[in-house]
């Protein structure tokens, strides 16, 4: 029983720490990408009219507000707070782009994406909706990890998930490694499905 309780506690350690590292990087993908759509704000705002989706002055709400729910819920998620509840409601909002995009995509149109997240390409793209549903697929793990380690006071529990890689150098690196390794990814993959697609067009047109 006493191995037992041992082996558990060691893996909602390991479940906490994956949890971090996986909100750190949605919380800070948000906060950049809500960040540089406040410094470029009108810009931003006529892009939301650009989708051609909702009325003018709801696109016009929906831009004003945008920037600052999704900095609301970049903080959230670093934070820890409400993470279950600031989970879905990111999810929601990821599902919205991913909608968004595929509209004008089947509408055959090129717009600017307006995204401003790290190493977005300036267009809508099938490289973009795959960025974005892998980050739902990340939200989807971090609401069902966290779920089994849920904390009431969510400033103890940062300052915990903080301590735990600053501990060591060795942990500090992993941190950052793992950070940076997701930050890659998710480009990465909006980059390859890019090319791909790029490439095969050529190849019907017979140009390469």
């Amino acid at each position: 029983m006493r191995d037992f309780m041992m082996n558990l506690q060691v893996t909602l350690i390991e479940i906490s720490n994956l949890i971090f590292v996986i909100r750190f990087f949605l919380g800070t993908y948000l906060l950049i990408g809500a960040i540089r759509k406040i410094i470029n704000y009108n810009i931003f705002v006529q892009g939301v009219f650009d989708y051609q989706i909702l009325p003018a002055n709801l696109s016009r709400i929906i831009g004003l507000l945008l920037p600052w729910i999704e900095l609301l819920l970049g903080s959230s998620l670093i934070l820890g707070i409400a993470l279950p509840a600031s989970s879905i409601a990111s999810s929601l909002l990821i599902g919205v782009f991913v909608i968004a995009i595929e509209i004008n995509l089947n509408r055959g149109r090129k717009i600017d994406c307006n995204c401003y997240g790290i190493g977005s390409t300036p267009e809508i793209s099938r490289g973009k909706s795959a960025r974005n549903i892998l980050l739902l697929l990340l939200l989807v793990i971090l609401f069902s990890l966290s779920l089994f380690t849920v904390s009431v006071n969510w400033l103890a529990s940062f300052r915990n998930d903080i301590a735990v890689f600053l501990i060591s150098p060795e942990a500090t690196l992993f941190f950052l490694f793992s950070v940076v390794f997701l930050f890659l990814s998710a480009s990465l993959l909006e980059w390859v499905i890019d090319i791909d697609i790029r490439g095969s067009y050529l190849r019907g047109k017979g140009e390469v």
